[in-house]
């Protein structure tokens, strides 16, 4: 009904079956927690999408369309899949928008295929490169065969085999990313003692005597494995611990080891140590010590992540989930599904909501329990991680319940502050906030406290006047800026004044070409009407400089746009300084990227009305 496709004909039943089938998959997708991005499931998801809107393009539907659809899989799978329903206007507005972008990315490699077709014809050339072929499909969602009809259309073939290659180089890819990197399995392990392996203790202990089970190293690191051990690997968005570890190699005497990086291997948990001396394979003890501000720090920030993500589903909305995240000492970054910009008022908020559950000294719970009782209890859990039969839930007060591995504080006082740094868009429908809590929010303040002061000092005011201060400066800048502005629009009104010397005539018409000093396109547009009442009868075609580009302005009399359009004169021009434009028959203009062209571009605009005006 939407389409108003006859279900008759083969092409449109097979495009609407399509769509169908693919407006279920991204709803399911979607609600699920998956978006459309450049990799991984969300490159699959974008694939899908754009595929379903392609088969809807050639059933003559140019408007966004699969949105609107998004309703009618809820009306029939709603009842059966509640979650979906929960979803609905977040999904549409995820597929909205790329539908949007889509049909702007598609118009755009439409301009791009042009373009390469000409260069191709202009060389001679009739075989369009694979690596072309496969830039339009990639970067701008042509399957091949829209390609290939394309080029046939301009009588050009594709060279599908290196299109093909590419392809599969691009597969191989994406098989890669879904597996383990092998980098920490490209040398050899040493077994140094036998036993069980990498049992962490870091959530009670942030020091533990242990023993060195394997040892591996490459040119820069070694890479340690212990029979248990208080550094926490990176995971989870949390960045992993650092530290020392101190050999004790004979009875009183101790060598240390920095620990720059921990991380996972399958069910290895890897110190990685500088490679700047010999490790010791057998000392007597190894005494494990994680850097303690820099792990109390990151807990805080890990904290903050659960509470800013309450926070935003409180004052924002329930359809927020987090997309991903990234937790260290210094900072936190929290990804979330979102479809516009949050305006500072609401940050504001946010910010403020955060500070409270701060300040409110709430106490941090974790606990071991089986999965499906987790999510029964309200826990969220982040989309994309595995989690085994039993999970480990951080519950915050009544204020959040999350599954998370990460460090956390024991109590929100801990966190002690939290300042919302930026917040933006980083993919379709996701947005990013970065923030700073305790030592370095307390830094910030006094940073922005400094810079009020010494603001305060440049205005020769209190700090509580800098702001009406400021607004009285802008509002002294405004007016001095529309007085400039008028005495230039003078200068070239009467310059404009002095060209109707220049005056020529071509066939008995009169016309007018002349170069202007710099000007921007509002004065060479009223110059253009005031010279075209001046001549009664006549063309005109006047250009200026303005900063590093070109600007062209062409009127036409009304007895004369049989003759000649003034659309078409500034295309004439602009096409010699780099440019393009256009407009009405009486009035256009046009702009160029190549200001030393201009005098060569009047020229040319000169020969054209002349060859006009004398048919």
């Amino acid at each position: 009904e939407l389409t108003g496709a006859n279900q008759q004909k083969e092409e449109e039943m097979v495009a609407t079956r399509v769509i169908a089938d693919h407006i279920r998959a991204l709803t399911f997708a979607i609600s699920d927690g998956v978006l459309p991005s450049n990799e991984g499931r969300g490159y699959v998801l974008r694939r899908i999408l754009r595929r379903a809107s392609k088969f809807a393009r050639n059933i003559g539907v140019k408007e966004p369309l699969l949105h609107r659809l998004v309703a009618v899989v809820v009306a029939e799978m709603g009842e059966a899949y509640p979650e979906i329903k929960e979803q609905e206007d977040h999904c549409r507005r995820v597929i909205l928008a790329e539908e949007e972008a889509f049909g702007r990315t598609l118009d755009k490699g439409l301009e791009l295929f042009s373009d390469l077709s000409k260069t191709l014809q202009q060389k001679g050339g009739k075989m369009i490169p694979g690596e072309e072929a496969f830039k339009l499909y990639d970067t701008y969602g042509f399957p091949l065969d829209l390609t290939q009809l394309l080029a046939e259309e301009q009588g050009l073939e594709v060279e599908v085999d290196g299109f093909n290659r590419l392809m599969e180089e691009q597969r191989e890819r994406a098989r890669s990313s879904g597996r383990f990197s092998g980098e920490e399995l490209e040398f050899k392990w040493e077994e140094v003692s036998a036993g069980a392996h990498s049992e962490f203790v870091g959530y009670q202990y942030l020091q533990a005597v242990a023993e060195l089970r394997l040892m591996g190293e490459d040119d820069r690191y070694f890479r340690l494995v212990f029979d248990q051990t208080p550094f926490y690997p990176a995971g989870g968005g949390q960045v992993g611990d650092t530290g020392l570890i101190i050999a004790e190699v004979a009875p009183g005497c101790c060598q240390e080891f920095k620990v720059v990086e921990t991380r996972r291997d399958h069910d290895r948990i890897l110190h990685f140590v500088v490679k700047e001396k010999d490790f010791p394979r057998r000392a007597l003890r190894y005494t494990l010590q994680v850097a303690t501000e820099q792990r109390k720090m990151t807990a805080a920030n890990h904290t903050a992540t659960h509470l800013l993500q309450a926070a935003l589903r409180k004052h924002v909305g329930t359809h927020l989930h987090q997309a991903g995240s990234f937790v260290s000492g210094e900072r936190l970054r929290f990804d979330f599904t979102h479809y516009q910009r949050l305006s500072q008022e609401l940050l504001d908020q946010v910010e403020m909501e955060v500070n409270r559950f701060i300040f409110a000294a709430l106490s941090v719970k974790t606990e071991e329990i089986d999965y499906q009782t987790a999510l029964n209890r309200g826990a969220l859990a982040f989309f994309g991680e595995k989690y085994g039969q039993r999970v480990r839930t951080v519950e915050i007060a009544d204020v959040s319940i999350e599954l998370c591995g990460g460090a956390h504080v024991r109590n929100t006082s801990e966190i002690m502050g939290f300042r919302i740094i930026s917040e933006g868009s980083v993919a379709t429908g996701v947005r990013r906030i970065e923030a700073v809590t305790g030592w370095e929010a307390l830094l910030l303040a006094e940073k922005e406290k400094t810079l009020i002061k010494e603001l305060a000092e440049v205005f020769n005011v209190e700090p509580s006047q800098l702001k009406e201060k400021v607004s009285e400066l802008i509002a002294e800048q405004t007016q001095l800026r529309k007085t400039l502005e008028e005495i230039e629009r003078k200068t070239a009104l009467a310059e404009g004044e002095e060209m109707l010397s220049k005056v020529k005539e071509a066939a008995g018409h009169r016309y007018l070409v002349a170069k202007m000093s710099e000007a921007p396109m509002e004065f060479l547009r009223e110059n253009v009407d005031r010279l075209k009442d001046k001549l009664g009868s006549g063309v005109i075609l006047l250009g200026a400089v303005q900063g590093a580009k070109v600007n062209f302005v062409a009127g036409v009399t009304p007895d004369l746009t049989s003759l000649v359009k003034a659309g078409e004169i500034v295309k004439a021009a602009a096409s010699v300084a780099g440019g393009g434009g256009g407009g009405r028959p009486e009035l256009a203009q046009a702009g160029g990227k190549n200001a030393d062209q201009l005098d060569e571009a009047l020229r040319e605009g000169e020969r054209f009305i002349r060859a006009l005006l004398g048919k």
